[in-house]
């Protein structure tokens, strides 16, 4: 799409392709956030972070956002650190969100 940055392009299509992907209740299991089964499977840490929920509609705010911040901060920094940023806070989130999850796991003992 002409106008359109090259790493825009390449995220919105990361998102879409994360989002029908997540519709297959076999896969779904396998690339989201379960904080119980995330140790054997470290790359949920990646994944999970790109899954929208079911929702179209968050899908689009979604795609609207990660074009209009792209658009913005891809001239300044370029488009590799621009990907490796967005994977390495998307990483880093659900890092912390599972940490979370075992935080409060060990206090209260209910799963």
């Amino acid at each position: 799409v002409e106008g359109v940055p090259r790493a825009a392009q390449a995220l919105a299509a990361v998102l879409v392709a994360g989002h029908l992907l997540q519709l297959a209740p076999g896969l779904r299991t396998q690339l989201c956030l379960v904080p119980a089964k995330t140790l054997p499977r470290v790359w949920m840490f990646f994944t999970a972070g790109f899954l929208c929920e079911r929702s179209p509609v968050l899908l689009v705010f979604n795609l609207a956002a990660a074009v209009a911040l792209t658009a913005m901060v891809e001239p300044v920094w370029g488009t590799r650190p621009w990907l490796r940023f967005i994977v390495a806070v998307s990483a880093v989130a659900c890092l912390c969100t599972s940490f979370t999850m075992f935080l409060g796991y060990v206090i209260t003992f209910k799963p």
